[in-house]
């Protein structure tokens, strides 16, 4: 054999091996449960986005990210650019850090196409037997964006609900602040159908609202929110990231003590102890709707013949738009067999709920509000009695627009 021979046979016998050299990465090995959180940044709260961030490298613990992954799609402000991080542990320093896994040039991070593709690339490039979501940013419930009343400039922010330069003419509730675009909650909901998500948390204003949570009860197993307004350091995310991780806690489990995590939190704290949250297990809205529509089906009282004084309510606005749904339909429910039947499957829809004895608002130049009751749940009351007429006008046109009102057979009276 001469020596070109040689080569040629040297070569094709180690040709699978130079081969697989080149090939991609095998996929990364499975874990517990890979967390995105998918934080819309564009507007005034970015000085918060970067407190959490750090917050989360401070306190990401080793041991737990042996079995989880932690991702955040960020939106920083004025920046067509917009990366999906991931915080892992620093081998060398041992603290966290942050890698970059991809970067994105979307106009709108707020439209259903470019979530489901975050949430997607979230999914390949950190496998996981579950996953969770946390949507971080402003929101105002089914609150239609128009309407909003203005708390005006604050910098930096008090709260999570003054989004600033709206400009979506035809919002029926919406979710995150994207320069001047928002997400309506039904294109939130057809985004996240059929992630299979374990949960979602909400850090952001009144997304509690029970016309928002019906739109969204096919999208995750739980869902954690809050009725009133969010502080803007929002969520404790040094709990958050030694709690989420563990294999030891079920999902239900696992969200009761992020709930329980938030309200320790807010209740030491000596400048803004202001805090509400719930835990709602998603599957049991279509229930709670058919025993709502029974009470609205039965000649309720109407409202123009209540007190609405004595109803909870979760804001300062001028009306208010956030009142409590269990006081609203006790309030108006004539039959006691359709209210007890109502309160029953609440008890099953809302698995845990805490809220601080009071709570701030940015709508009122007094600020605070004593918390009576708290059924955890807020729900619209359309009104025909007030001097705001156009307002209420279109407010009431766009509630009774929402998937919830019809579900439940409210109509407008003609």
């Amino acid at each position: 054999m001469n020596t070109k021979q040689k080569i040629f046979l040297c070569l094709w016998l180690f040709l699978p091996f130079l081969l697989g050299c080149c090939r991609q990465p095998a996929p990364t090995k499975e874990t517990h449960r890979t967390v995105l959180v998918y934080m819309v940044a564009d507007n005034n709260l970015n000085v918060y986005a970067v407190q959490n961030i750090n917050s989360m490298k401070q306190n990401l613990n080793a041991d737990a990210m042996e079995t989880g992954r932690l991702l955040i799609f960020y939106v920083p402000p004025f920046s067509d650019t917009q990366q999906l991080l991931e915080i892992k542990i620093n081998t060398l320093t041992g603290q966290g850090d942050t890698t970059v896994l991809h970067e994105y040039h979307f106009d709108n991070t707020l439209e259903k196409n470019a979530m489901q593709q975050v949430v997607r690339d979230a999914k390949k490039l950190a496998p996981a037997k579950a996953y969770g979501l946390v949507l971080w940013s402003h929101a105002m419930g089914w609150h239609p964006s128009t309407s909003a009343l203005d708390p005006g400039s604050i910098d930096p922010p008090t709260l999570r609900s003054a989004a600033e330069n709206i400009k979506d003419e035809e919002l029926i509730g919406w979710f995150g602040q994207d320069g001047y675009y928002h997400m309506e909650i039904p294109v939130l909901a057809s985004a996240l159908e059929d992630q299979g998500l374990e949960f979602i948390l909400f850090d952001a204003c009144f997304t509690a609202s029970v016309e928002m949570l019906y739109d969204l009860r096919h999208c995750a197993d739980y869902l954690i929110g809050s009725p009133a307004e969010v502080m803007g350091a929002g969520y404790p995310y040094k709990d958050f990231v030694k709690l989420v991780f563990r294999e030891d806690l079920s999902a239900e489990a696992l969200c009761r003590q992020l709930c329980q995590a938030y309200m320790t939190s807010y209740r030491a704290n000596a400048t803004h102890p202001s805090a509400s949250t719930v835990l709602v297990k998603l599957s049991e809205m279509d229930s709670l709707a058919v025993c709502t529509r029974a009470i609205f089906e039965a000649d309720p009282i109407p409202v123009s013949s209540i007190d609405l004084e004595g109803i909870q309510h979760y804001e300062l606005m001028n009306p208010h738009l956030f009142y409590d749904l269990d006081g609203y339909l006790a309030t108006v429910s004539r039959y006691p067999l359709f209210y007890n039947a109502f309160k029953n499957q609440l008890n099953r829809t809302v698995l845990y709920k805490d809220c601080t004895d009071q709570i701030y608002s940015i709508y009122s130049s007094s600020r605070w509000f004593d918390v009576d009751s708290y059924s955890g749940l807020s729900a619209y009351i359309p009104r025909y009695d007030l001097p705001y007429s156009q307002k209420i006008t279109n407010l009431n046109q766009a509630y009774f627009q929402t998937a919830w009102a019809q579900a439940t057979g409210q109509t407008a009276p003609r």
